[in-house]
């Protein structure tokens, strides 16, 4: 089972954007040593994010590091001119082969008008921009020479409901399921593989979890997995069992960055012993059978 990490950058407190950046590529270093198979970054247009624009941090945090793949989930296809974007992203692809993921995402049409992203122009349906962008990258019908790789993996879609499935299953892309929006798992697709993103924050202990969740006043999403290692092991073996992902990627809720390494390092030991132990259960259960 693979592990990643999607990173939500909040901002802190009285820190600037080249500090929280700094940190960022901090971060995306110790990952790497982690162990982590890759990291993504969230697009979010608000003042509680470090950024609206993650495409433009990918060559940063992919030049600081060597192996883990760097990308965006979800980058919000309705924002961007579709051809402008295949482009920059055939671009980094050059500079960085086999390194670069971009996760694509809905966005709401509502937020993109208010901050002038959207126009009533903008009348292409959300599969339509999809394929488009998808034809574009994979066609190569580009205005700049572009090396030869297997970039036809770097795009995946990420989302929480079933249209975002069906248009991934269509275009034959990998579908990431966003369950830290889907809390109670409900609309979790049957389909293999299953790429699964969750949301939580791991520490030392359950009271000091359960205090860095009540400190950060800016998490909005309700945490899958919380507390301490005997806690989140619980939660992650549930999660595992009931869904057996290919992969998951994890989006840690903390505040501090201490915090912040310190749960990233103790979800990926753990989620790494849960898939040892449930793949030597279901190897046991085959010989038995």
């Amino acid at each position: 089972m693979q592990i990643g990490a999607l990173e939500l950058c909040l901002r802190g407190y009285d820190e600037s954007i080249a500090t929280q950046v700094t940190k960022l590529t901090e971060l995306a270093v110790h990952l790497e040593q982690m162990g982590y198979d890759r990291l993504w970054l969230t697009e979010h247009h608000s003042e509680n994010f470090v950024h609206a624009s993650p495409l433009i941090l990918l060559p940063i945090l992919a030049s600081s590091t060597t192996q883990i793949k760097i990308g965006v989930g979800g980058l919000l296809l309705r924002y961007y001119l579709v051809g402008r974007l295949a482009n920059d992203v055939a671009f980094l692809n050059q500079i960085y082969p086999d390194r670069i993921e971009i996760g694509l995402g809905r966005g709401r049409p509502n937020v993109g008008r208010e901050v002038g992203l959207i126009t009533e122009a903008t009348s292409a349906t959300y599969p339509a921009l999809v394929s488009e962008f998808d034809t574009q990258l994979r066609t190569r019908a580009l205005p700049v020479p572009v090396a030869k790789t297997s970039d036809r993996s770097q795009i995946w879609m990420l989302g929480s409901h079933h249209e975002s499935c069906t248009v991934a299953s269509a275009l034959e892309l990998p579908y990431v399921h966003a369950g830290f929006l889907d809390k109670e798992f409900q609309n979790v697709p049957v389909i293999k593989p299953l790429h699964l993103a969750i949301s939580g924050i791991i520490n030392n202990s359950n009271y000091s979890a359960l205090r860095a969740i009540y400190d950060n006043d800016k998490i909005k999403v309700i945490p899958q997995v919380y507390g301490g290692p005997e806690s989140a092991t619980k939660q992650l073996a549930d999660i595992v069992h009931r869904f057996d992902p290919t992969s998951l990627l994890y989006m840690d809720l903390s505040q501090s960055f201490e915090q912040k390494l310190r749960s990233y390092e103790l979800f990926y030991q753990l989620a790494k012993l849960v898939a040892r132990e449930t793949n030597q259960e279901f190897a046991e259960r085959s010989t038995c059978h």
